[in-house]
């Protein structure tokens, strides 16, 4: 009898909180959910599965009906329950934020699959909590980058808790350049990938730059296979726009190895620019596009790093420093500026600077994306003499 004593009493409460349903005071509506809330928390698997889903469908409409304390307390009671029941736990998580916030945040009462719907349906202030979570899986994560709100990004970014998986990654990496705010997380994140590292370089400020060459070291084994590829490349920097003349004498004195940074630095001070962009581009190996931008890029860190690597001394930088900057119209050198690109050419030696630039090597979209800032400032400047010629 005992057995059946306990197996009825669940069912009689059901039927109880069934006919106090029907009554739809403000009293009743809270003594109806505090019932429900105890029943499935006291319930040591009495309730048939049809009672409980019954059970969670009436709580489901109850919230709405329900102060946002008491909604509160119940999540914060059940954040702290080792074995929180399911169907409380999918409720509380799916109400508003600031009454889902302790459940969204207890590691071990949401699987993956639930996060993913809650993120999917509920939008971006459950996704924000979702991506402070101690701890947030691939999976979870793909859909907040899926997500593409800025600051749930940026958010799970900064967490270092969560994995993102290289396809996000990649992803994040190329929404740099419009988000600027991804950039320092990204650089920051301790399982970001080297190569993908090296892709945000063209992007941040000097420091940043510096950061990531000392920082993300790349394979030698990645850097044997990149300079392999050496020869299509600097043969491949022949068809650019500096002029055919230019780049054909480039290639011919490295081939009788009269090619020498002397030799650059030497063009350029006598301001044969186009034949020293040759020069240089056939010494590293790269394209005249990117050994342009290299020239002009204002910080000095490209320039250190290619001079690094096509052997360049200390007193050739130095003096090719002091010459680009006038190649690119940027007046006198400020001797702390110079102090400290020297240093950080220094710093990076040559086998770290090869690998960078076997890199960019490698890596076609630089290419592409010098392109673009080239014709980018062409343009600035087209529009800048259009401008001088209507004021004369």
């Amino acid at each position: 009898m005992a057995e059946d004593d306990g197996s009825a009493a669940p069912a009689e409460n059901v039927q109880s909180l069934l006919r106090l349903a029907q009554d739809r005071s403000e009293a009743s509506r809270r003594e109806l959910f505090d019932n429900v809330v105890e029943l499935f928390i006291a319930d040591d698997h009495r309730l048939s599965e049809r009672e409980r889903t019954l059970m969670a469908g009436i709580l489901d409409r109850l919230v709405s009906e329900v102060e946002v304390a008491v909604r509160g307390d119940l999540a914060e009671r059940l954040a702290k329950m080792p074995d929180a029941p399911a169907e409380l736990v999918e409720v509380v998580a799916n109400d508003r934020v600031e009454v889902a916030r302790p459940v969204l945040l207890a590691t071990r009462l949401l699987e993956d699959a639930q996060l993913i719907e809650i993120v999917r349906q509920r939008g971006r202030e459950h996704a924000l909590v979702v991506a402070t979570r101690e701890t947030v899986s691939e999976d979870v994560s793909d859909v907040l980058v899926e997500n593409g709100d800025p600051d749930v990004i940026e958010t799970l970014l900064n967490n270092a808790g969560a994995e993102l998986s290289r396809a996000a990654m990649t992803y994040l990496v190329a929404e740099a350049e419009r988000f600027d705010r991804f950039q320092e997380p990204l650089l920051r994140r301790h399982d970001l990938p080297a190569d993908l590292a090296m892709n945000l370089y063209w992007l941040v400020s000097a420091a940043w730059r510096r950061y990531i060459v000392e920082t993300f070291a790349v394979e030698q084994t990645e850097l044997d296979s990149a300079l392999e590829a050496a020869t299509a490349a600097a043969s491949h920097s022949k068809s650019s726009t500096v002029g055919e003349a230019s780049a054909e004498l480039a290639s011919s004195l490295n081939g009788e190895n009269r090619l020498t940074p002397g030799l650059v630095l030497t063009l350029l001070r006598q301001g044969r620019v186009p034949a020293a962009v040759a020069g240089l581009a056939n010494l590293g190996g790269i394209t005249q596009p990117l050994t342009r931008h290299v020239l002009i890029d204002a910080g000095g860190e490209s320039l250190a790093i290619l001079a690094r690597a096509v052997g360049f001394d200390r007193r050739e930088f130095a003096n090719f420093v002091l010459v680009a900057r006038r190649f690119r119209g940027a007046g006198a050198t400020d001797p702390a500026v110079l102090n400290e690109v020297l240093a950080f050419f220094d710093r990076v030696g040559e086998t770290r600077a090869r690998a960078v630039v076997a890199h960019w090597q490698r890596n076609g979209d630089y290419v592409r994306a010098i392109e673009r800032l080239d014709s980018a400032v062409d343009a600035r400047r087209q529009r800048v003499r259009d401008f001088a010629r209507t004021v004369e």
